[in-house]
């Protein structure tokens, strides 16, 4: 059972920037769009759900009588992702299709959202994040009573993923954090971003010169927005050229190096010294310098004009365009790349790591639930009655076996 649970957690996640939703009737609507994928149902690469689009409002709680095998159409909010996939595996559908009615810019904002939730549990089927824009054609024809027919179709793995990240400061434990395992996901490319900001019109002159970058206003840390911050920002921005002439210029597991190891906070001394200890030759090192200081001020501006969604205080992600929803914790993040990634040593590890944790814990589980079995069996002999005694007895049995 333990081992079955293991196979379940490794077959959980799809390939997101690799799945379409197809509509293959009624004719009028016949095109295929693109759709976020689930991190948490079983839905394996190469697949093809076909079925009928059914509405389920909220889709939290389904009545019975459903049709089976049907694929339900339903609105995001009310519920959590993973509520309206069990409820709908509860009612016997193949999928779920959630519709973002809320997101302003519709698609922009909806169906390039990577949905991360808890791994493992059965018990759910694949569910799939569309826009508005793309999915209100499906909803008026279903609630218009056409029969509306669709195919959910899984891509292979991608042999390369690019990871967008934007970073205020301060946000530097994260990629060291990640930097162990992904330096060795040799399909794996970093585009790094750093939060820039304009200062504000009324911002005074001390607080440009502790936040901005050589005082120019238009090329800020987001600190400038917020007077009651003393740390100065401006080294920061320093630091960051530094790492754009770094990724831009050399193989990408130096920079991995250099953000793992590096505590520099701006300084550039420490920084020179970093380049040197990450095994850059005196050349390159001077390359680096170089590019710094003759290139800093375009980075940094791409960096601004580059600004994701959030405040400019939070990291983001995106993953081969798909926007990254989850928790900003490594093992997270990492899994989500593996799961889209052609098989390598590096996300073997990992995800086998992940499973014998899991497993462990189950049997943790399993070990907690024999030792009551054995106790309650031993206290409780004549009160209890014959059904429960069995039941008790067949649990040990259970426990020996396992």
């Amino acid at each position: 059972m333990v081992f079955g649970a293991v196979q379940l957690l490794l077959a959980s996640a799809v390939s997101a920037s690799a799945t379409q939703i197809c509509v293959l009737e009624p004719k009028q609507l016949r095109r295929c769009l693109e759709a976020a994928g689930a991190l948490f149902a079983a839905f394996g690469p190469e697949d093809r759900i076909q079925g009928r689009l059914l509405w389920q409002g909220p889709g939290c709680e389904i009545p019975e009588g459903s049709e089976r095998g049907a694929i339900h159409l339903v609105r995001r909010g009310s519920c959590s992702f993973s509520t309206k996939s069990a409820a709908a595996a509860k009612r016997g559908a193949s999928a779920v299709v959630v519709v973002d009615f809320t997101s302003a810019s519709g698609d922009g904002e909806a169906a390039d959202t990577l949905v991360v939730g808890t791994q493992g549990g059965g018990g759910r089927v694949p569910l799939l994040l569309l826009g508005s824009r793309d999915a209100q054609p499906l909803v008026e024809a279903v609630e218009a009573g056409e029969s509306v027919q669709i195919e959910v179709q899984v891509g292979k793995p991608a042999r390369s993923i690019v990871m967008d990240v934007w970073l205020p400061p301060d946000a530097g434990t994260l990629l060291a954090s990640l930097a162990p395992a992904a330096r060795e996901m040799f399909g794996l490319r970093v585009r790094v971003h750093f939060r820039v900001v304009a200062a504000p019109e009324d911002a005074s002159p001390a607080l440009v010169a502790r936040h901005c970058f050589a005082g120019l206003r238009e090329l800020c840390a987001a600190r400038v927005l917020q007077p009651w911050q003393t740390a100065p920002a401006a080294p920061w921005l320093h630091e960051a050229v530094y790492q754009h002439c770094l990724l831009r210029g050399f193989p990408q597991s130096y920079w991995w190096k250099y953000v793992e190891t590096s505590n520099c906070s701006g300084s550039e001394s420490c920084s020179r010294r970093m380049l040197s200890e990450i095994g850059l030759s005196t050349r390159d090192a001077l390359a680096v310098q170089r590019c710094a200081a003759s290139n800093a001020a375009s980075f940094l501006e791409d960096d601004r004009e580059s600004a994701p969604w959030g405040s400019a205080e939070e990291v983001a992600l995106r993953i081969n365009g798909w926007r990254y929803s989850g928790p900003l914790e490594a093992p997270r993040i990492l899994r989500t790349i593996c799961w889209q990634l052609e098989p390598s040593p590096a996300c073997q590890r990992l995800l086998t790591k992940d499973s014998n944790s899991e497993s462990g814990v189950l049997l943790w589980h399993l070990m907690g639930l024999c030792i009551l079995a054995f106790a309650v069996g031993g206290i409780f002999k004549g009160p209890v009655t014959w059904s429960i005694r069995r039941l008790l007895r067949q649990l040990g049995h259970a426990c020996k076996v396992a």
